[in-house]
């Protein structure tokens, strides 16, 4: 047996050697019809195995990653070193669109088995016609897009603008979305964003036993802020966001689309946190969402 390493690095990022972790490794024999063995590379971006002097048929997989589609490993106990570096192209820096008023989204997807979706159909409709760009009043249209074969999708879009969406396989429904006003987002964002931050004003309060106002903006994931002045799904803040105190005897919250206020009940202190409602489209694995939180004192 042999001492084997597949040392896996992100490739946009070489002069610091990043290590890419959790990599799913597969090796196989060398003409992929046996499978030999499994692993995951650790921090170190390292897999580390040990396994008969042969030549190996490697196959690595991490969502926001592409490998080499066919890396052959020679490993022999003779050899200088049986240590295969592998470059891992990261597919979550997104490219910018180089027109000033227009985001290209960008993203990948998948069909049922996990594997790219080859040909997927995305459909983008103008649904607010109230833009004028370069001095020049936005007509209604469609823009189509399709995955290619690694199941990348890409689409310029105006930035700002309002668009109803239809996606190949959930053809019976429409998702209003706003495109952020930013050179380059992400496709999964700008379709289905999730809560990502609260933008306070403030987050300590000191305070009489009287109402304060802080003003609390959620962002979402696409960066584009709430609530939508549109008729949307994620077009009520109260959809999506949920302000709590840790002591309703010291001090009561209600939010508003972009206002918290602050009930003083009695001298003491507390926090107000915010939590996710889960109104929102679910991912797998399930996100880790957390927002500032407010130190309140009541005098």
């Amino acid at each position: 047996m042999t001492t084997t390493t597949f040392s896996i690095w992100d490739s946009e990022d070489q002069t610091a050697n990043t290590p890419v972790t959790s990599v799913q490794v597969r090796l196989y024999s060398s003409d992929g019809t046996s499978f030999v063995t499994y692993g995951v590379t650790d921090s170190s971006g390292n897999y580390v195995v040990d396994v008969p002097d042969a030549t190996y048929w490697v196959r690595f997989f991490k969502p926001g990653y592409a490998f080499p589609s066919k890396l052959s490993a020679a490993v022999d106990a003779s050899a200088a070193s049986n240590v295969f570096d592998v470059e891992a192209e990261n597919l979550e820096i997104l490219p910018p669109s180089s027109a000033s008023n227009l985001c290209r989204v960008s993203g990948y997807v998948v069909g049922a088995g996990g594997q790219p979706r080859q040909g997927a159909t995305i459909q983008f409709m103008l649904a607010d016609l109230k833009h004028i760009v370069n001095d020049r009043p936005i007509t209604a249209s469609k823009v189509s897009t399709r995955s290619d074969k690694y199941g990348y999708v890409e689409v310029e879009l105006i930035q700002g603008a309002f668009y109803e969406v239809v996606v190949e396989g959930l053809d019976d429904q429409v998702f209003v979305s706003q495109v952020p006003k930013t050179a380059a987002a992400a496709l999964v964002d700008v379709i289905w964003p999730y809560p990502a931050r609260v933008s306070l004003s403030t987050t300590t309060v000191s305070m009489a036993v009287e109402e304060v106002e802080v003003s609390a903006v959620l962002v979402l994931s696409s960066g584009v802020e709430m609530p939508l002045p549109v008729d949307a799904p994620l077009g009520a803040v109260s959809f999506l966001l949920q302000p709590k105190s840790s002591d309703e005897n010291v001090a009561t919250v209600s939010l508003t689309e972009t206002t918290l206020t602050i009930t003083g009940i009695a001298a003491g202190t507390c926090t107000v946190s915010f939590t996710a409602t889960g109104s929102y489209a679910q991912r797998f694995p399930a996100l880790s969402i957390s927002f500032a939180e407010i130190n309140v004192t009541v005098t």
